[in-house]
C-alpha cells in the first residue's frame, strides 16, 4: 500500500482549498438531523476533491462511525475513508471465517470510565455506545487480518486459520450504505510465515487469462492448485469486484 500512495501523490488532481469549504459544512452536518445518506455523500464529494486519481477510485471505501449518548440518546455520526480494511480475529478459537472477522469488526462497543464520550447535547463526559460500519465499498477491496497484537511490551501472532471464500464474497450483511451490495472474487493472497522479526512473505496471484493460481516466493515462480490458497499464514487478502457499477456513489 505504500507503493500505491505514492503512486496517488504523484497523480493526485485534488483540491485543497475547495475541499476545505466543504469540509466545514460537514462539520455542522454531521451533528445535525439530516439523512445519513445526504452527510455521507458530501463527506465523500470533499474526499474527491482533496484526493482524485485512479488509485482512489479502485482502492478507496468509506467507514462510518455512530455514537449514541446513553443518557439522552444524542447521536453523533462521523465518516472516513478507507484502501485497507483491518479485520480483527476472534481470539480463543483455533478456526474462523472472514463473516466472523467482519462481524467483530462492526460489533457494537460500551465508551465507559476513562473512555466516555463528551455529549455535545449533555455538555459533558457520559457512556455511550460506539459502532464502526463499513458503509461504500471500494472496487478493489483489500482486507488486513490482524494476526499482531502486543502483550505488554511482546507481540503476539495468531495462527488461527481464517476462512475466506475464493469466489463471490458477498458484503450484503455488512455495509450499512445505500449501494447495491457487490461481491468480490479473490485474485491475490499475501502470506506471512514466522514471527514480525523474522519473517517472510509469499504471494498467491491469480493470471485470469490462463484461470490459474502462481505462488510468488523471492524470485521462484511456480504453478499451485486452489486447495493450496487457504492456509492460516494468510494476512492479506485481495478482492476484486467485476460489477463495478452496483458499488458506491457512482
Amino acid at each position: 500500500m505504500v507503493l500505491v500512495d505514492c503512486l496517488h501523490e504523484e497523480l493526485n488532481k485534488g483540491n485543497t482549498n475547495k475541499a476545505k469549504d466543504l469540509e466545514k459544512e460537514i462539520q455542522s452536518l454531521e451533528d445535525s438531523c439530516l439523512p445519513i445518506v445526504t452527510v455521507g455523500r458530501k463527506t465523500w464529494d470533499a474526499e474527491k476533491l482533496r484526493n482524485d486519481s485512479v488509485f482512489i477510485d479502485l482502492f478507496q471505501g468509506q467507514y462510518v462511525s455512530t455514537l449514541t449518548c446513553c443518557y439522552c440518546s444524542k447521536v453523533s455520526v462521523k465518516f472516513d475513508t478507507f484502501s485497507c480494511l483491518t479485520l480483527p480475529i476472534p481470539s480463543g478459537v483455533m478456526s474462523c471465517n472472514l463473516k466472523d472477522c467482519l462481524q467483530l469488526f462492526s460489533k457494537e462497543e460500551l465508551m465507559t470510565g476513562s473512555s466516555k464520550w463528551k455529549c455535545p447535547r449533555c455538555k459533558e463526559p457520559r457512556d455511550a455506545r460506539k459502532k464502526l460500519e463499513i458503509y461504500k465499498l471500494p472496487r478493489i477491496l483489500t482486507i488486513h487480518l490482524k494476526r499482531f497484537s502486543y502483550e505488554g511490551v511482546w507481540r503476539k501472532k495468531l495462527e488461527t486459520n481464517v476462512d475466506f471464500p475464493l469466489t463471490g464474497l458477498d458484503m450484503t450483511d455488512h455495509v450499512r450504505g445505500p449501494d447495491k451490495r457487490p461481491t468480490y472474487d479473490l485474485y491475490a493472497v499475501t502470506n506471512h510465515y514466522g514471527m514480525l522479526e523474522g519473517g517472510h512473505y509469499i504471494g498467491f496471484c491469480k493470471n485470469r487469462y490462463y484461470n490459474k493460481w502462481f505462488k510468488f516466493d523471492d524470485h521462484e515462480v511456480q504453478e499451485i492448485t486452489t486447495s493450496k490458497i487457504k492456509s492460516s499464514a494468510a494476512y492479506i487478502l485481495f478482492y476484486m469486484c467485476y460489477n463495478p457499477g452496483n458499488s458506491g456513489y457512482d
